[in-house]
């Protein structure tokens, strides 16, 4: 992915990237979709002040 824009422009930027694709397939892992479940926790957050959170883990995520 980095390489079709250069890569990152700075340090912090690497690390937010290694932020947001961490939380991207960790939600791809659970089988939700990222863009859409992102977009319902800003949402949420701006309405109502709230954090924005991970799904939970089913019980057969855990054991495995």
């Amino acid at each position: 992915m980095r390489k079709n824009y250069g890569g990152n422009r700075s340090e912090r930027g690497a690390a937010v990237q290694t932020e947001l694709m961490s939380i991207f397939r960790t939600l791809e892992m659970r089988g939700v979709d990222p863009l859409d479940y992102l977009e319902q926790q800003l949402r949420a957050s701006l309405s109502h002040g709230a954090s924005l959170m991970l799904p939970a883990l089913e019980a057969q995520d855990v054991a495995t």
